[in-house]
């Protein structure tokens, strides 16, 4: 029976139900080629964006440990190009590698080997004195990748960086550690780090596998390891043969600059696409669903069953256009409405991977702004600190660095250096002062040495005076005795002539009273002396005293640079830590440790010049006691020639007594001429004696002043020696140099005041008039 499709309904539904199969059919399959085109694509991004995450962080691990041990290096060379003694430079470049080892995890040991490759310092000690390849660390020809080395049951990544004076850097990196920083983001994949030779050096699914090749008996030909190793990025679907350990399976390739290294991760097919065969298989579900629907129940159901079929389809073209917003929802209880729960199922589980897509990236972008903000400020902090050392460089000490910054390490480091250039600042102040003290203490000298000087030429004169006197009280006297020995036989003459011996012996009598007097005076002045030369071997004691207190405050500032040089090492560790952001904090570091090592020299100059200036204030202090010595023994004599003249005195005024008796009894003389006569001897034999007394008196007053003339010239050489300590501070400007500019009440460094002291001038002394009108 023929049937015509216009007219039976039937017919019509069964064409209608064929067409939709056919429809429903072409797009089911439509949207199955499409999800899983799509997924499978989002999966293969998904492997290669683990790669690519995992290479990066191995990138950075890399770098980090490279400029790390770029510094290290450098501090080697400096140490073994600076350290004459073998001892003191073996312990620095211990004290190096362990500071490049303390605090670092991925590092399991650092070596130092020299020139033909025996260890000279290693952070495991017992290796020191070792050759590298007695211990499995032998660097291969081409030093610039990383090699793969087992030693004592270890695995270690090795670098090797050759140090400027022809030895070699050794870093051992523990592989653990490292893979244990490698997520793996793709379910059921696992990643390997393979190197030129097609070994594996790192393997997060199966750490047994390190070690071995990546391939049996292919070596580096794997596709996807020699394309890394060439350095290019991808993926691709490889046979079982070149894989890498499994079946067929999908690798992502990413190559590491600069190490020989490839990052290879991989997934098999069906774990990878799991997700889209899931997804495909759920749809051709839905389909056969559908035409069971379709055919089980035409006749009932057969207007609502081609509405939610139409309604499908039309949501199917929505998810294919991306319309994933929109819910997919039915009041459908039957199988229809199952279809309805599972499109919107896939439609929320692609919408939620899409989602977190986006999210992935917005993190990605702002982590990459904030890192670039990080930098920026990095950027100039380093340039503020480099400015404020070179300002301190360049001698002013007045100069500090703003320490705020959102890094703690920044601003401690800016704390620490401000508080150790206060304390320089202050040391350097503090030696100033003192400079100027001592300047002042030789001028004090000069003129106490000065105003002896005077007293001692006044003494040597008067002591003249008396010699001269004395010269002349002994030729009268012997005068005198010699007219007494003509008294007894001329007695008449003498009668006479008494009148004129009377005045004569008037006058004898009135120069012993006049060199009575001159020798008292001496008395007085050579103690004077004593007095002043007392006061002045007391400054000089005290003067040597200060010298000592300045060599404390030498010792105070080389701490202070000690000091300094272990912040210097302090910020070159910290800087090996911080990582790339912080090559300008590094800078710092070596201008500090720059500064220290200019402020150690300053302070051993100072300290020389400081032992040259106690050694002569000593000889000072000794000839100034010399000449304490000398005067007393000058003081004695004159007390002697005093006691000497008293006696002539005495002597001449008992003569004086006679010759007026002489006078008035002429006929007494006669008897008594011969006792005169002798008693006149007596009196010029004193007298020759006096004078010889009075010529030693001089010569000591003389010999005192000579001495004095040393001792001025030794404040002299003292006063050179303060004023070449100021010029060698004048260089560091301080706030106390602010402060003590020239003007009323701040006279400039290096004037004395003109008070009676000493002023160096032109490098020697000036001397000017005390108050009571003493000489120039």
């Amino acid at each position: 029976m023929n049937v015509d499709p216009r007219r039976s309904y039937t017919a019509k539904v069964g064409v209608g139900v064929l067409v939709v199969l056919l429809v429903s059919g072409l797009v089911g399959a439509a949207v199955y080629v499409d999800v899983t085109d799509r997924v499978k694509t989002e999966e293969r991004h998904g492997l290669e964006g683990q790669a690519s995450m995992q290479r990066g962080l191995l990138q950075t691990v890399l770098d980090d440990v490279g400029r790390a041990d770029a510094t290290t290096a450098g501090e080697l060379s400096r140490v073994t190009t600076g350290t004459t003694d073998s001892q003191a430079r073996d312990w620095q470049l211990q004290t190096v590698l362990n500071a490049r080892a303390i605090g670092a995890d991925r590092v399991r040991a650092v070596h130092y080997a020299e020139y033909g490759g025996e260890i000279s310092a290693s952070s495991e000690r017992d290796l020191a004195g070792k050759e590298l390849e007695d211990v499995g660390l032998a660097p291969p020809e081409d030093v610039s990748g990383v090699e793969y080395v087992e030693r004592d049951g270890h695995r270690s990544w090795v670098l090797f960086t050759q140090v400027n004076t022809g030895g070699t850097l050794v870093t051992e990196l523990n592989v653990t550690v490292i893979a244990e920083l490698l997520e793996t983001t793709v379910q059921g994949s696992r990643t390997r780090v393979v190197d030129d030779d097609g070994v594996v050096v790192l393997d997060t699914g199966s750490p047994s596998t390190v070690g071995t090749q990546y391939v049996a008996g292919a070596g580096v030909q794997s596709p996807a390891i020699v394309a890394g190793l060439n350095g290019s990025a991808g993926i691709g679907t490889l046979d079982s043969s070149v894989s890498g350990g499994y079946g067929r399976a999908v690798v992502a390739h990413e190559p590491i600059d600069g190490a020989n290294l490839a990052v290879a991760s991989s997934a098999p097919p069906s774990t990878l696409f799991g997700i889209a065969d899931a997804v495909g298989l759920r749809v051709l579900g839905l389909l056969g669903v559908v035409g069971l629907l379709l055919v089980g129940f035409t006749l009932a159901v057969e207007r609502p069953t081609v509405l939610a079929l139409r309604d499908l389809t039309g949501t199917a073209r929505d998810l294919e256009a991306g319309e994933l917003d929109v819910p997919i929802e039915s009041d459908r209880e039957d199988e229809l409405g199952d279809l309805y729960a599972g499109f919107d199922a896939m439609r929320r589980g692609l919408r939620e991977r899409i989602g977190d897509a986006e999210r992935a990236e917005s993190d990605a972008l702002r982590a990459q702004r904030e890192a670039e903000e990080l930098t920026a400020h990095l950027e100039e902090k380093t340039a503020h600190y480099g400015s404020v050392i070179a300002s301190v460089a360049d001698g002013d000490l007045t100069a500090r660095v703003d320490p705020e910054s959102d890094a703690a390490a920044i601003r401690r480091l800016g704390g620490e250096l401000n508080d150790v250039l206060g304390e320089l600042e202050a040391t350097i102040d503090e030696v100033q002062s003192f400079a100027d003290e001592v300047r002042d203490a030789s001028g004090d000298l000069a003129s106490s040495a000065s105003e002896v000087g005077g007293v001692s030429d006044r003494v040597a004169e008067s002591m003249t005076e008396v010699s001269a006197d004395t010269a002349t009280q002994r030729e009268r006297l012997g005068e005198a005795a010699d007219e007494m020995n003509t008294v007894s036989a001329t007695v008449e003459e003498v009668a006479s002539t008494a009148g004129g011996v009377a005045a004569t012996a008037e006058e004898t009598a009135e120069e012993a009273r006049e060199g009575r007097g001159a020798a008292e005076d001496a008395v007085e002045a050579v103690a004077d002396v004593e007095e002043r030369t007392e006061s002045a071997v007391a400054e000089v004691e005290a003067l040597v005293e200060r010298m000592d207190e300045i060599g404390e405050v030498t010792a105070t500032v080389s701490s202070i640079a000690d000091r300094t040089n272990l912040l210097a090492l302090n910020a070159n560790i910290e800087a090996a830590r911080a990582g790339e952001g912080s090559e300008g904090f590094a800078v710092v570091a070596d201008e500090v440790k720059s500064l220290a090592t200019e402020a150690q020299e300053r302070a051993d100059e100072i300290e020389t010049l400081l032992s040259d200036i106690r050694d002569q204030t000593v000889t000072t202090a000794y000839d100034m006691r010399g000449a304490r010595e000398r005067l007393g023994e000058g003081a004695e004599t004159v007390g002697t020639a005093a006691d000497a003249l008293r006696s002539i005195a005495d002597l001449v005024e008992e003569a004086n007594d006679g010759m007026q008796d002489i006078d008035g009894a002429t006929d007494d003389q006669a008897a008594s001429a011969e006792e005169v006569a002798a008693m006149m001897d007596d009196v010029r034999e004193t007298a020759r004696e006096t004078a010889d007394e009075a010529d030693d008196v001089a010569a000591a007053a003389e010999q005192q002043t000579a001495s004095l003339g040393e001792v001025v010239h030794v404040a002299d050489d003292l006063a050179d020696r303060a004023l070449d300590l100021d010029d060698a501070l004048s260089q560091f400007e301080t706030d106390l140099d602010a402060r003590a500019g020239a003007g009323p009440g701040n006279p400039a460094r290096g004037a004395g005041a003109n008070d009676g002291r000493a002023t160096a001038v032109d490098g020697g002394m000036e001397w000017v008039g005390d108050a009571d009108g003493g000489e120039e």
